[in-house]
């Protein structure tokens, strides 16, 4: 039977927590997004690897192996077949944003009557043109930008891949660790309620997954049928949105 937490050893818990976080986000802002990555990666591709070191009896280590091999030639062969489709649909898009700029500027050069007043929209125009601008500059050079950025994801890719293997390798080590760290008073009562958090978080990211690739397959192939330009990239667009509640495609 676990201890009951007095008040105290809660607040001091939450405090130190808060304090520990604010800290690692500080001192690792720019490391944070990939790294969170890779731990999601990790924790996604957990189950097929305890479902192959039960069927196969493999060490963990092989079982890992086996997954990332599958992982990269699925991707090798997605890749292959998508992305010279997915470049040249990118590099035909032919917006012309300095016109939008203009047309933006015009709208709001004009004050607006509303309920009996008139509202000069210019100031706020002047306090977002500057981040308007910044936003539209390097989509205005896509091909520079899209040079870089596909360079410098790649680094990412690679980081991520990394460390999500070794920590996917020894995600055993890392839970016993993390285990040995809460009083033994605590431990069974913090061992259930991780395994509660797992198995909702477990089918959590897996509904997102299938429901990110029904949408985008959807809405990329009813495009693509209607004849919409661009349907390949519309349907990643639409697949990756959908994990933003109530925007979705």
């Amino acid at each position: 039977m676990s201890k009951k937490w007095s008040g105290t050893t809660k607040r001091s818990v939450v405090v130190g927590l808060v304090l520990t976080l604010a800290l690692i986000v500080y001192r690792f802002s720019s490391i944070i997004p990939p790294l969170a990555v890779a731990i999601v990666l990790a924790y996604i591709l957990n189950p097929p690897v305890e479902f192959i070191r039960s069927k196969t009896k493999l060490p963990r280590t092989w079982a890992v192996a086996s997954v990332y091999l599958v992982l990269m030639a699925v991707l090798g062969l997605a890749l292959a077949a998508f992305v010279p489709s997915l470049i040249q649909e990118v590099m035909s898009i032919n917006v012309d944003f300095q016109s939008i700029v203009e047309s933006v500027s015009r709208f709001f050069e004009q004050p607006i009557y509303l309920f009996g007043f008139y509202v000069d929209l210019l100031d706020v125009y002047k306090e977002v043109s500057s981040t308007l601008q910044d936003i539209i500059s390097p989509l205005a050079s896509r091909t520079v930008s899209f040079l870089i950025g596909l360079a410098s994801s790649l680094g990412w890719a690679i980081f991520i891949a990394v460390i999500s293997f070794y920590l996917l390798k020894d995600m055993d080590k890392l839970s016993h660790s993390f285990y040995d760290l809460v009083p033994a008073d605590y431990r069974h009562e913090v061992r259930r309620l991780m395994e509660e958090i797992d198995a909702i978080w477990n089918a959590f990211f897996r509904a997102q997954i299938v429901l990110c690739l029904v949408v985008g397959g959807a809405v990329g192939a009813a495009l693509w049928v209607v004849g919409v330009k661009n349907a390949l990239v519309l349907g990643i667009v639409a697949g990756i949105l959908e994990i933003v509640p109530n925007i979705g495609p």
